[in-house]
């Protein structure tokens, strides 16, 4: 491996290729985007854990991202290097350990959590945050435009029923009171509207929109069409109450001017529900459709065809080409910008991606002051400035003190960047009290009392959710969730069978389902509804979330060989539904980690060294992160030695403190090879604090649990069998298929000379692996241990 040397020259070679502010830029977006995740769903499916996935995906992306700083970060024009042909593996490396370097392999709801913001049919991450969270005081004034019919006979204006649903979306939204999401915006309503044979998502008939709308909890609903009257077009809008579906406002429109029109249509409505929300319908903004978004109709279609380019096709490389045209035809086009920097984002190109968005911000005048405030914050980011990055973001939230979108992108900043539970939590609360516990403040602030282990309060504060909203899935998910961490699986599973029936057969509710049969000792059978449901699937998206839930239960009990053929079968539906990013990730990491499951050290060595081979400064050094894991493995303590010394070097000239926790746990590994064991139960003491009280460890156990395995075993070194059995003990309450610790637990007693206890651990490890592959390392272990204790 380089050394790092010549740290000048490469420090102002950093600076020269801008991989500081590429690196903020992705940080922000990073942050944004889960924010983004938490109030939706996937893009094409349900999920309760989408947003710790996109925190963790996204996250773990960093490399990728400083290597295309790297070799593009440079003013100027330049080419592709073999590296950026090759960079997954690298970003596989530092992927995986980021979830998997200290955990027995867990793959972890991978769908749920991957089909991040980057993927969406909406606008940028940026934007989309804005467009979809500005319930701004009261939520019950929320607007779901389906597409419009195009009634004119003229298939060259199919374009425009979307387009007319997503402008007067865009103009409605300015409106402070009020929000609107279309289809775009809401993959539950993509999706239902799709699933129901319209695909197309054009003409919804009035009862689907009506039970679409009632399951979205909205409270009103806007069908909408067009018709050629001689040379002008007419707008047909017609607002539903949803609580009834009595028809409440009909405007009939003909104008010349499709945007004028468009405009006198969002005007009205937006008039109407103020005045039935007791407001002043004078605080309407004055701008026009045209002024804040485009005056050319070309433009406006090309934007247009991006984003179906994406919603229906998941096709990044044709939309981006579509925005193209579009800001060629209009360069002041700010939404378009914003549109491009998330494609590009998507495709891997950052810098792309940090030019549309200074382009965004540099047309601010057009966008709503709520956008532009989330700009500033990422540019601030970019820059490396993240603490004045939170100050805008807390000045966004003074500003606009009742905006849900400004208050949740504070709490979930304060969790994230340096997990301030308490000021989160005082963040959450007040937006619970805004939405009177309709909308998701209630599932945020459950998830601060689950990070404060705080079970009575988690419980009470989603089951006041489930009340307010007894018709969504995700109600039923959040508190099977929650029952799960704190070992009530009986009640997390009816809480999962609950979600299956309001949601018709949900898909998510039965992999939880199946999930708790498995923990509850049954793998078989679980094995086999998740291989039944995979038979029914309709869906790549559903597909994926199987095959993923397949793989997590085959890899727990050891069936190492059959979860590698699974990752095959998942190639095909991933790539339709997953950004190109978000695919790589999933079925490169995962084969990789599996392969050293199975003690084929040499594979993955020559894999990691062909990395570096074709890698220059500084990736060369980011490829040890592989190292590390395969060291640990190994028990090569000189190489893993030098490979971390070196990580923590290049961490002094790119801080990430994402990476803090578990630098702290790589040196209690140092410590406990050198023998130094008080040190390495301390330093693994403190990397445990800080993984529990990081968001990501309320979807993925493994990594603390596995942290805590590793004190067990210092523990175990140091003769307190005691205190190492009552950290099992944690274990295993909230992760019965955690076999390790039934192995070491037999060890325990073993040394106290309890046969009787230790064979019945032996037995628990056994009955977990009963399927195990001979060559799985972790059953090689339990299986000599077993010959040991039975000569």
């Amino acid at each position: 491996m380089t050394p790092m040397t010549h740290k000048r020259n490469l420090f102002a070679e950093i600076i020269a290729r801008r991989v500081p502010h590429i690196m903020g830029m992705y940080i922000a977006a990073v942050w944004i985007a889960v924010e983004i995740a938490d109030w939706m769903s996937d893009r094409f499916t349900i999920s309760a854990q989408f947003s710790p996935y996109v925190f963790v995906g996204m996250l773990t992306f960093l490399p990728s991202i400083i290597m295309l700083a790297w070799g593009h970060g440079r003013p100027g024009k330049d080419s592709w290097s073999k590296l950026e042909l090759s960079w997954i593996p690298i970003n596989i490396a530092i992927s995986i350990f980021a979830i998997n370097v200290l955990v027995m392999p867990q793959q972890v709801d991978l769908v749920q959590e991957t089909n991040n913001i980057i993927q969406t049919a909406s606008t940028a991450p940026i934007n989309t945050a804005i467009d979809q969270s500005e319930i701004k005081p009261n939520s019950s004034q929320s607007v779901l435009s389906f597409f419009w019919q195009n009634k004119t006979g003229n298939k060259s204006l199919d374009w425009l029923g979307y387009g007319s649903s997503w402008l007067f979306s865009q103009d409605l939204k300015r409106t402070p009171m009020l929000s609107v999401q279309t289809p775009y915006d809401s993959t539950k309503v993509f999706s239902q509207i799709i699933n129901k044979g319209f695909k197309q998502a054009v003409d919804v008939p009035l009862p689907l929109a009506l039970q679409i709308a009632k399951n979205l909890s909205k409270k009103w609903f806007l069908l909408g069409s067009f018709k050629q009257v001689d040379s002008n077009i007419e707008f047909t809008a017609k607002l539903y109450a949803t609580d009834s579906g009595i028809l409440a406002k009909e405007l009939i429109i003909e104008h010349k001017n499709w945007l004028a029109a468009l405009d006198e249509i969002s005007y009205k409505i937006g008039a109407f529900l103020l005045e039935s929300n007791h407001e002043n319908k004078n605080i309407i903004p004055d701008l026009a459709i045209q002024d804040h978004t485009s005056n050319n109709i070309d433009a406006i279609k090309h934007l247009i065809l991006a984003k179906n380019r994406v919603a229906f096709d998941n096709d990044y490389t044709a939309a981006i080409k579509e925005l193209e045209l579009a800001i060629n035809l209009d360069e002041s086009f700010a939404v378009a910008h914003v549109l491009a920097s998330s494609y590009y984002q998507a495709q891997g190109d950052f810098p792309k991606a940090l030019e549309h968005s200074e382009l965004a911000l540099s047309l601010d005048y057009k966008l709503y002051a709520e956008t532009a405030y989330a700009l500033k914050a990422t540019l601030y980011s970019m820059s490396g400035e993240h603490k004045k990055a939170l100050l805008v973001i807390e000045n966004w939230a003074t500003v606009f003190p009742k905006s849900t979108v400004a208050l949740t992108t504070l709490g979930r900043s304060y969790l994230m960047l340096e997990n301030r539970l308490d000021q989160a939590k005082e963040v959450y609360e007040k937006l619970s009290s805004i939405e009177g516990g309709e909308q998701k403040s209630l599932i945020n602030l459950g998830k601060i009392y689950r990070l404060q282990d705080e079970q009575e309060k988690t419980i009470a504060v989603l089951e006041q959710y489930l009340a307010a909203n007894p018709q969504k899935v995700q109600a039923y998910l959040e508190l099977a969730d929650a029952y799960k961490q704190f070992s009530l699986f009986g009640k997390s599973k009816q809480m999962y069978e609950q979600a299956s029936i309001i949601g018709s057969k949900d898909f998510i509710a039965e992999i939880g389902i199946a999930k708790t049969i498995a923990a509850l000792g049954n793998y078989q059978l679980a094995l086999q509804q998740l291989e039944g449901l995979l038979k029914d699937s309709k869906s790549d998206q559903q597909q994926v979330n199987l095959l993923s839930a397949i793989i997590e239960i085959l890899t727990q009990t050891g069936q190492i060989n059959a979860a590698l053929a699974i990752y095959d079968l998942m190639q095909k539906p991933a790539k339709n539904v997953l950004s190109p990013l978000s695919y790589l990730f999933m079925l490169d990491g995962g084969k990789i980690q599996l392969l050293v499951l199975q003690a084929k050290y040499s594979e993955a060595i020559n894999n990691t060294k062909n990395i570096q081979q074709t890698s220059k400064p500084p990736f060369d050094d980011l490829a040890s992160l592989h190292y590390l894991y395969i060291y640990s493995a190994m028990d090569n303590r000189a190489r893993y030695k030098q490979v971390l010394r070196e990580f923590i070097e290049f961490l002094e000239s790119f801080p990430i403190p994402f990476y803090n926790q578990f630098v702290i746990a790589w040196q209690a590994k140092v410590a406990y090879w050198d023998n130094d064991l008080d040190l390495s139960v301390e330093l693994l003491s403190q990397a445990i604090a800080e993984s529990k009280q990081s968001i990501m460890g309320l979807y993925t156990y493994q990594i603390v649990d596995e942290l805590i395995y590793s004190k067990s075993l210092v523990l175990f070194e140091q003769q307190k069998y005691t205190a190492a059995d009552s950290e099992l003990d944690f274990i295993l309450n909230r992760s019965p298929l955690f076999a390790k610790a039934h192995y070491l637990k037999a060890k325990i007693y073993i040394q106290q000379g309890n046969s009787k206890q230790a064979q019945l651990s032996i037995q628990q490890a056994n009955k977990i692996w009963q399927y195990a592959d001979a060559d799985f390392v972790d059953y090689q272990a339990l299986k000599q241990l077993q010959n040991d204790t039975n000569p």
